[in-house]
């Protein structure tokens, strides 16, 4: 069984999630929702609720370990 290789793209015009082979990367493509065509691509990064959340929990731990830091005993 060959499994081929794909990137994730969202459909310029109509937002579709598309699994698009990577021999078509940079190439241009079709929609099969709204029959758009556009070049498939993945220079731009959507940023999803997870991410923001991920943000600001590694902004914590940052703080937290800066304050540790701070108030360690010196050796």
């Amino acid at each position: 069984m060959h499994t081929a290789i794909r990137f994730d793209k969202a459909c310029p015009t109509c937002g579709r999630h598309l699994h698009i082979p990577i021999e078509l990367y940079g190439k241009l493509v079709r929609c099969h929702g709204c029959n758009a065509e556009f070049r498939a691509s993945g220079h731009e990064v959507q940023r999803t609720p997870l991410d923001s959340r991920v943000e600001t929990l590694l902004a914590a731990a940052d703080r937290q370990l800066e304050r540790s830091c701070v108030h360690a005993p010196q050796s």
